[in-house]
């Protein structure tokens, strides 16, 4: 059987707002950090997220004018030491679930 990927814990939250002055001294919670077992997403917004999980250009999605300037900050803890690859995969099942 083939084994699903998916994100054994997620936690979903709206970003604060960026402040320009963390921004510029480098201490903003902004990009995505993934190591062997955990994702660390900061103040990316939804649309940001499906272009990493799905490889699409920007202009490749629509939607309503929230998906691209709300921001959200992301933790996942992804199942044992899976391939870098795996985390696309998981994120792709946690947008197609409603980031649950």
């Amino acid at each position: 059987m083939a084994q699903t990927a998916a994100f054994e814990v997620a936690s979903v939250k709206p970003a604060a707002p960026l402040d320009r002055g963390q921004i510029l001294s480098g201490e903003a919670h902004v990009g995505m950090k993934i190591d062997a077992a955990r994702v660390d997403i900061g103040s990316m917004s939804l649309a940001d997220l499906i272009r990493v999980a799905y490889r699409v250009k920007p202009y490749q999605i629509s939607g309503p004018d929230w998906m691209a300037s709300e921001r959200f900050d992301v933790l996942a803890k992804m199942p044992e030491a899976p391939p870098a690859t795996r985390c696309r995969r998981c994120c792709r099942r946690c947008w197609r679930n409603g980031l649950s």
